[in-house]
C-alpha cells in the first residue's frame, strides 16, 4: 500500500494496484473455503446429534432409571457414578452440583 501511494508513476501504480487487487482476491478465497469448512464441521456435529436424539428413546428407561439413581443418592455420595454414559453429553439435565 505504501509503495502506491509513495510512487507518482501512474504505470507503476496500476502495477501495484494489480498486486493488491490479486492479494485481496486470495484473502476472500481463504475466508470463503474457511467459512466452507466451518459450515461443513456444522453440518457433521448437527448429524451426530441428530443421530444422538433419534436413538435416545430406545434407551429411555436406561437413561431414566440413571437419572432416578443419580437423584436419589444421599448427599455425601458421589453424584455421577465413574464411568462415561455415551448416550448422555452436556446437553443432558444438569447435575444435582449444577442446581440452586
Amino acid at each position: 500500500m505504501r509503495a502506491y501511494f509513495d510512487t507518482s508513476d501512474q504505470a507503476k501504480r496500476e502495477e501495484i494496484r494489480a498486486k493488491i487487487e490479486e492479494l485481496i482476491g486470495r484473502q476472500f478465497d481463504v475466508r470463503q473455503q474457511r467459512s466452507r469448512r466451518t459450515i461443513q464441521k456444522l453440518e457433521r456435529r448437527i448429524e451426530r446429534l441428530k443421530e444422538r436424539l433419534e436413538r435416545r428413546p430406545e434407551h429411555r428407561q436406561e437413561l431414566l432409571g440413571r437419572e432416578l439413581e443419580m437423584r436419589l443418592q444421599p448427599p455425601d455420595l458421589p453424584a455421577r457414578p465413574a464411568g462415561r454414559d455415551p448416550l448422555r453429553r452436556s446437553d443432558g439435565p444438569p447435575s444435582r452440583r449444577d442446581r440452586p
